[in-house]
C-alpha cells in the first residue's frame, strides 16, 4: 500500500478545494446576469517587492500595497461593481474551516481599512466536521462570523444554521440583495 507524503496530501487538497471554488463560481455565473456587475475570480499574484514594477491588474482595487511589497490577499470570488469600478462582496470558498476562516476576515478587515469601504464577507463552505456549532453552542468559527459580520454558506445539510451561517441555497438571493441587483 503506497502511502501519501505531506506535499502530496496538500497538493490533493489544494485541488479538491480549487474544483469547490471553481464550482460555486460556475453557479455564481450562470445564477447572476447583471451589466453593472461582474463575477470575478482574481488572479493570485505573487509578491511583488518596493521599487519593482507591479504588473497591470484590471482591477486595480484588489491589491494591497504596503511599504514593503504587493499582494492579493484572499479573494477567491469577487462580486465586483463594474461602473463603481469596486468590489462589492468577497466570497470565499473553503472546503472546511479551520483557521481559514480568520485569514478571511483578515483579509476583509485589511481591505476596508485600505480602502476605505464596507466589504460583506461570504464564506462558503462544506462544513464536513460541523465547525460552527449550534445557536445555543457555538464553536469559534460562528462566534468570529457573527462578530464580524460574515455570512456563512453550508453545503452540508448536518450544519445548523441561524443566524449568520445558513444553507448555500441563500447564496444567491443574498448577493443579489448585497449587490442590489
Amino acid at each position: 500500500m503506497a502511502t501519501i507524503n505531506q506535499s502530496q496530501h496538500q497538493s490533493q487538497v489544494a485541488l479538491t478545494g480549487k474544483d469547490f471554488q471553481n464550482d460555486i463560481y460556475n453557479w455564481l455565473i450562470e445564477n447572476i446576469h447583471h451589466d453593472n456587475v461582474s463575477i470575478l475570480q482574481p488572479k493570485r499574484l505573487n509578491p511583488v517587492l518596493p521599487n519593482k514594477r507591479r504588473p497591470p491588474h484590471q482591477f486595480f482595487c484588489l491589491q494591497l500595497h504596503t511599504p514593503i511589497g504587493s499582494i492579493i490577499g484572499d479573494t477567491d470570488i469577487v462580486v465586483f461593481d463594474k461602473a463603481g469600478k469596486k468590489p462589492i462582496i468577497i466570497i470565499s470558498c473553503k472546503k472546511s474551516i479551520r483557521e481559514r476562516l480568520t485569514e478571511s476576515l483578515y483579509y476583509k478587515g485589511l481591505y476596508e481599512r485600505m480602502y476605505g469601504i464596507r466589504l460583506p464577507l461570504f464564506v462558503v463552505t462544506d462544513d464536513p466536521n460541523l465547525e460552527f456549532g449550534t445557536e445555543k453552542k457555538p464553536r469559534k468559527a460562528r462566534i468570529l462570523a457573527t462578530f464580524e459580520n460574515a455570512f456563512v454558506y453550508s453545503t452540508n445539510p448536518k450544519t445548523e444554521v441561524s443566524g449568520c451561517v445558513k444553507y448555500i441555497d441563500s447564496l444567491i438571493n443574498d448577493v443579489r440583495r448585497v449587490a442590489a441587483i
